[in-house]
């Protein structure tokens, strides 16, 4: 399935087949119950600005979004093997690789001052 915003909603389409199927409209709630109905919540942070960020999981399968008005960025795809919360983002850790890459001083700074997400 291929999932994408077309006007004022999030589609799904079967690329086998090409069968385009409308999900929800494109609100900020409705996107958020939507990835949160298909993946486990392992951590959630909703700023002043009304932007929340989301570290998802299927199995040992992640998913780092922030969704806010108006849509949706996929921040990290892939395995983990540690997470912090650190100056309004989700980073993490997959083959002893920080993603974002956050260079040395700043991932010093990450691990003592951060939130460890327990995954």
């Amino acid at each position: 399935m291929l999932y994408y915003f077309k006007d004022t909603s999030l589609y799904r389409m079967n690329v086998f087949d090409a069968v385009e199927e409308t999900v929800c409209s494109s609100t900020y709630e409705n996107v958020i119950d939507y990835l949160k109905e298909r993946w486990d919540t392992v951590y959630e942070y909703t700023d002043e600005y009304n932007s929340t960020k989301l570290l998802l999981r299927r199995d040992k399968d992640y998913r780092v979004y922030t969704v806010s008005d108006p849509g949706v960025t996929v921040n990290y795809r892939g395995g983990a093997e540690a997470a912090y919360f650190y100056n309004g983002s989700i980073i993490v850790k997959n083959n002893g690789q920080w993603a974002p890459d956050l260079g040395t001083e700043f991932t010093e700074r990450m691990l003592a001052e951060g939130t460890r997400i327990e995954l």
